[in-house]
């Protein structure tokens, strides 16, 4: 087991945590005369200091009995959504103050500030939506025609008329009601899903500290091309590869936080086509540090590339 030793000193407990969206170890002591100071070590699963030694937690397990879900057949293929309870969090990470919530020393600027966001319920994909389930319906976008494989160089357009043909032909045959219907998820959606909803164990990957658990990324991968889905472990809702693996679309164009808090926000009608749009999770060429569960990137509606792919939410309301 990995340690860390702090000699030298005498020290007493304050604090000890894997901070929720930290991939360091925070340990806050105090010194002889009582004043506070912090140490940081990256993934260090034991800290002696003194005649005392901490043990750290970072592999939270998640029992996936709970949870519901509903599944939809395209011909002869199924595939599954997750229902993802609504709730309120924490959207976003900030990087200054360790004390306070969602720390996190990779946090950008673009993920400032943290704000509040209520959700209702939704269902989310367990697996990203592969290429031999669109050929089953089909699509002729994108490439490869694998079950057990994400659909990749497809562009956001090509991926919106794939979605609204799966839903024409979701509700001509009775799998969906008249107010139900796939989309990409909102930004707010894919991130209160990938921190695991209301189970959350504040994770700063989509299910783990340790990004080789969860995470087919820039350091683990081939850098050529994705895996197959679910290679890696899921998160706490049981969705797989939320982090690395490809890129999934988001509904939101690109632009700041504000701090104002948020019930069910959605995202404006689509922009100019030279506009950008939000996109999640990293990819296997991405590195690590870009693939947490609050990292943001952008892309432009025509861009095409094999790290790009659909995690397909459903929600119920008007259309």
């Amino acid at each position: 087991m990995k340690k860390a030793f702090l000699g030298g000193c005498i020290l007493s407990l304050v604090a000890c945590a894997a901070f929720a969206t930290s991939p360091y170890v925070v340990v806050k002591m105090k010194d002889k005369k009582d004043k506070d100071f912090v140490v940081e070590v990256d993934k260090v699963s034991e800290i002696t200091f003194a005649d005392k030694t901490i043990f750290v937690n970072d592999s939270p397990t998640t029992s996936l009995d709970n949870l519901e879900y509903r599944t939809f057949k395209i011909a002869n293929a199924e595939f599954r959504m997750v229902k993802v309870e609504g709730g309120t969090f924490l959207m976003g990470a900030q990087y200054y103050r360790f004390e306070e919530k969602n720390y996190d020393v990779f946090a950008m600027e673009n993920e400032l500030p943290v704000h509040s966001v209520k959700l209702s319920d939704y269902y989310m994909a367990e697996f990203e939506f592969t290429s031999g389930l669109a050929r089953k319906l089909g699509c002729i976008y994108g490439y490869g025609n694998e079950m057990d494989k994400p659909i990749r160089n497809i562009t956001r357009v090509e991926a919106l008329d794939l979605i609204d043909k799966l839903n024409q032909y979701m509700h001509a045959n009775g799998q969906l009601a008249a107010n139900e219907y796939f989309t990409f998820p909102t930004e707010a959606q894919w991130e209160y899903a990938a921190k695991g909803g209301k189970y959350s164990k504040g994770t700063i990957y989509a299910g783990s500290n340790d990004y080789n658990k969860v995470c087919y990324c820039r350091e683990n991968s081939d850098k050529v091309s994705f895996t197959k889905i679910g290679a890696f472990a899921p998160n706490e809702l049981g969705l797989y590869d939320m982090s690395g693996n490809v890129l999934e679309f988001c509904l939101d164009p690109w632009g700041s936080y504000t701090e104002d808090s948020q019930v069910d926000p959605q995202a404006p009608g689509e922009v100019a086509n030279d506009g950008r749009y939000v996109c999640r999770g990293g990819s296997f060429y991405t590195v690590a540090k870009r693939c947490r569960v609050t990292h943001r990137h952008s892309i432009s509606p025509s861009e095409e590339y094999n790290s790009f792919g659909i995690r397909l939410c459903l929600v119920t309301k008007d259309k």
